[in-house]
């Protein structure tokens, strides 16, 4: 059910299929990207270990995307806490 939400916000967002892609330091076990196109900019964090794990933020204004499904990751601050194997994904502009 997580990948299935994941893949619908890819299918309707232009950002996450045409978007210029720029890899962010995720640190061991996580996967992370921003992708943007125009003014807008699509985060995207994968956790890829069993065990939970954290990054920061880019800086600017994020604002999580609605995925309700139990590995979905959570904000504290500019720290976005990832599930194991979990993901979060946020929009800018």
């Amino acid at each position: 059910q997580h990948y299935r939400a994941m893949l619908k916000l890819r299918g309707e967002s232009d950002v996450l299929v045409k978007g210029d892609i720029a890899f962010e330091d995720g640190g061991e076990g996580v996967l992370a990207y921003t992708r943007t196109l125009g003014g807008a900019s699509v985060f995207v964090a994968v956790n890829l270990e069993e065990q939970p794990g954290e990054i920061s933020l880019p800086v600017g204004q994020w604002s999580p995307a609605t995925m309700t499904t139990q590995a979905s990751g959570s904000v504290d601050g500019n720290i976005v806490k990832l599930p194991a194997f979990g993901a979060f994904i946020a929009t800018s502009g």
